[in-house]
């Protein structure tokens, strides 16, 4: 009995000793292993950046007091429409006859007769040789007509001038054998209206007639007198009213009125080739100056 008693108060020794040990080596190790285990944790996190970001200064608030019953909130601009620009026609208009000549141009205010649509042009000005005989040299409208026909015909240009107004030009002659320069002043853009024609027919150049007609029909009203030119240029000078045309030559030599009743007036300057022979005409027309009243 004695002895199970003693070996009980060894055992409960035995035990106090091994739980004061344990608790010696967990107050020891425990530390430790935390420590351990918090390492592992922290270099398995993904660090944190801090990225400073700017700081915006603050819109300033209006001080402007806002009347009552008015709207609080600012209405959003409204943009006003730019007008675009009105595409506009650059190109120069035509040149006034006579005027033209002066630019070495034939302006498209001339009509081709008998027929304005074979002759070309580049807006302003006739592509040159008009009808293969008018062209433009040194400012004269010269005239170079070479050929036969089987019948007679009129080939030239018309040209619109004030129903009231002063008409002179100048024509120089070169040569003319068969066949006739003409200028003339009628009252529409064909030889079917009322008017009068000068022709300069075939001879001397520098000693030259000119034979006066009336319009329509070709009817001769005159051959004048020689007209004694060294230098081959003769003056023509047409004063055209609302009905009538006067013509001088010259400056000295003047007929009668010729009636033409019409609120337009076309100047002529051309030809006319003769049958059957073979026509030379060779001249050309400049000084051109119409003065409206």
């Amino acid at each position: 009995m004695g002895n199970k008693e003693g070996d009980s108060g060894k055992n409960t020794q035995l035990i106090v000793a091994v739980i004061g040990l344990i608790g010696v080596l967990l107050t020891v190790f425990v530390p430790i292993i935390r420590d351990n285990i918090k390492e592992k944790n922290l270099a398995t996190q993904t660090p944190i950046i801090i990225v400073a970001t700017p700081t915006t200064a603050n819109t300033p608030v209006p001080t402007d007091t806002v009347p009552p019953g008015m709207p609080t909130s600012t209405p959003a601009p409204t943009s006003t429409p730019v007008p675009l620009p009105i595409p506009t026609d650059t190109s120069e208009p035509a040149l006034a006859a006579g005027k033209d000549w002066l630019q070495n141009c034939i302006s498209v205010v001339w009509m081709a007769y008998p027929d304005a649509a074979t002759a070309g042009n580049d807006s302003r000005c006739y592509l040159e040789p008009v009808a293969d005989v008018f062209a433009m040299r040194d400012q004269r409208f010269t005239v170079f007509y070479e050929n036969k026909v089987s019948s007679a015909e009129v080939v030239g240009m018309f040209a619109e001038v004030p129903s009231d107004s002063v008409v002179e030009l100048i024509v120089h002659l070169d040569e003319i054998s068969v066949g006739e320069l003409w200028v003339g002043m009628l009252g529409d853009a064909n030889f079917d209206a009322k008017g009068l024609v000068v022709a300069a027919p075939e001879g001397n150049a520098k000693n030259s007639a000119f034979s006066v007609r009336t319009m329509p029909g070709v009817k001769e009203l005159t051959l004048t007198n020689k007209f004694k030119k060294d230098t081959g240029d003769y003056l023509i000078s047409f004063d055209v009213s609302p009905n009538s045309v006067v013509l001088t030559l010259e400056k000295y030599t003047t007929f009668n009125p010729v009636a033409v009743p019409s609120d337009k007036k076309y100047l002529f300057i051309g030809y006319r080739a003769l049958a059957p022979s073979t026509n030379h005409i060779e001249g050309s027309f400049f000084d051109l100056k119409i003065t409206p009243r």
